[in-house]
């Protein structure tokens, strides 16, 4: 395997590559559990319990008194390689003395989580970095009865999947490069109608069709998902898909006017702090941009000059606080060494969570993050749609 974008972290510790081992067995586990489940779990009636058990008969599980044991997949890495001066930070500090994003590294829309916080700035803390051109080689030896199953869960997490963190943003991204020393060319094209038809049949071939436990995501042969015009290469078509979800997400009216997206006013509504520059609008209270995932920092900048400080959208029940995206963006690898971007939306993973969402500074108000269709056309990005994702598939 290469990576065809950086790794973000792959440690022990989040966000922070393993000094030792760059890409461990136990994490492809992990995500080959989720991309089983998202492309096999179907046969089991929606039972839960089922899919589990399931689960842990093939890809192992930690030994109790109920059951448990190893897993019958066994999986070794070898020759997993960081070209030298390959670790790079996607952030600087400028000649200025000002910070910087470093768009050659990675797109800084993706990579924030690794932006230095006010403190580690001042201090100069030495900046988190990602890495780039990996490669590594995995030998993988299972029970012949549950072939199918694995080559599928593989090839399914190869497409669509990845290795760190933030793979639903891009990083980590994978192109199967040969098996048993025998090339892979089983690439799609690189024309954006031969792509769709490359990836419904995979779907189609790899997706069990069944029902699934409410809130349980997973791949549908008939998904929603789409492709842009071919890049250069991966690096090109990532940036390209991170640009039009910045575009959609800080929709504004002009490059400095303010947002059209009603959560700015709705928190300012809420905790009644307000910099008398900015004027009430009549926007909703209601917070769509819930769609794309849990938790939401709101940042302003005018904080210390009355303007709320720091909130954050999550959702309201106990160990529910994080709901993963289930936009998942990447390019892919062509046949020609060229690549595409692909915007994939999970089946089953959608608003609001268990118990509902709330800012951390109301914690007993469940907050609205349905959009009408008056007020989805007061949002230019939105066309008038109210499912804020599937707008977004289409502006896209």
């Amino acid at each position: 395997y290469q990576l065809i974008t950086p790794l973000f972290g792959g440690g022990v510790v989040p966000a922070e590559a393993d000094p030792v081992t760059v890409i461990r067995g136990s994490e492809i586990r992990g995500h080959l559990r989720f991309w089983w489940r998202a492309c096999r779990g179907g046969r089991y009636g929606g039972n839960p319990t089922a899919i589990k058990q399931a689960e842990d008969a093939l890809w192992g599980a930690a030994s109790t008194k109920q059951g448990g044991g190893p897993s019958q997949v066994h999986i070794q890495i070898e020759a997993d390689t960081v070209p030298e001066g390959a670790k790079k930070a996607p952030f600087f500090i400028n000649q200025d003395g000002k910070l910087r994003p470093d768009e050659d590294v990675a797109p800084a829309y993706a990579a924030f989580p690794l932006q230095p916080s006010d403190k580690e700035f001042r201090a100069r803390a030495p900046f988190k970095t990602v890495s780039s051109n990996v490669s590594f080689k995995l030998t993988i030896s299972f029970p012949s009865a549950q072939q199918e199953d694995v080559e599928t869960t593989f090839r399914v997490w190869e497409t669509f999947g990845g290795i760190g963190a933030r793979t639903r943003r891009g990083f980590g991204a994978l192109r199967l490069v040969s098996v048993d020393g025998v090339r892979n060319t089983d690439l799609p094209p690189s024309t954006t109608e031969g792509t769709i038809a490359w990836i419904r049949h995979l779907l189609e071939q790899s997706v069990v069709v069944g029902i699934y436990p409410v809130g349980m995501p997973h791949l549908a042969p008939t998904m929603q998902f789409r492709i842009t015009v071919a890049s250069q290469d991966a690096k090109a078509a990532w940036k390209g898909l991170i640009q039009r979800l910045v575009s959609f997400r800080q929709a504004r009216n002009g490059p400095r006017g303010r947002s059209y997206w009603p959560e700015p006013e709705a928190i300012r509504q809420i905790t009644g702090r307000r910099y008398s520059k900015y004027q009430p609008l009549n926007h909703p209270r209601k917070f769509p941009r819930a769609a794309f995932g849990l938790p939401i920092i709101f940042h302003f900048k005018d904080a210390n000059k009355g303007e709320p400080e720091d909130q954050t959208l999550q959702g309201a029940q106990e160990e529910r606080e994080r709901l993963a995206s289930p936009l998942i963006m990447r390019p892919l690898a062509c046949r020609d060494n060229r690549a595409v971007g692909l915007a994939l939306l999970l089946e089953g993973s959608r608003i609001p969570p268990p118990g509902g969402i709330i800012l951390d500074s109301d914690p007993t108000t469940i907050v609205n993050t349905q959009l009408t269709p008056a007020e989805a056309r007061a949002i230019p990005v939105l066309r008038g749609q109210t499912d804020v994702l599937l707008a977004f598939m289409n502006y896209l």
